[in-house]
């Protein structure tokens, strides 16, 4: 259920990994392409070696399927968001939780860092996008005036 495949551009597979237990729900690459993490409905958050397509961090803390994950695009942090409303963020390198974000009242669906890597907004079931400012931990804006669920979010370059 929760195999991880790598493609070339004329559709060759590479190689396949048995990630997780449940469905994979989101990846994304480290800064340097040289690693990825990946998020699962088995609750955890993991990093992988790209080239040995090998494990390297398994990480667990969220109550629930965990929905979307991010990576910093200039550090080894990670973010993720689940179904238990929380977003928490992860320490890439060591494979430890550095920080929980209590601030949705519902599944957070999608979250993702801003360039600078200062930002990070999240999406939800709640309707309402936030948006943090990671050196302070702060909560910095709420979007409100959605009428369904908010199931991305992406930054102007």
């Amino acid at each position: 259920a929760g195999r991880i495949k790598y493609w070339q551009t004329n559709l060759n597979n590479l190689k396949s990994v048995n990630a997780h237990t449940e469905p994979v729900r989101g990846l994304s690459f480290a800064p340097t392409d040289l690693k990825f993490c990946s998020c699962s409905d088995d609750t955890t958050v993991r990093v992988f070696d790209f080239a040995r397509a090998a494990p390297v961090h398994t990480m667990s803390g969220h109550g629930g399927d965990v929905k979307c994950v991010d990576w910093h695009p200039h550090k080894g942090l990670l973010a993720s968001g689940g179904k238990d409303s929380l977003t928490i963020l992860w320490d890439a390198r060591e494979g430890k939780k550095c920080a929980d974000i209590h601030a949705h009242k519902n599944q957070v669906t999608c979250l993702k860092w801003n360039a600078n890597g200062n930002w990070l907004a999240t999406g939800c079931k709640d309707q309402t996008i936030k948006v943090f400012d990671i050196r302070t931990m702060n909560e910095i804006e709420n979007f409100r005036g959605h009428t369904r669920d908010v199931t991305s979010v992406v930054w102007h370059p």
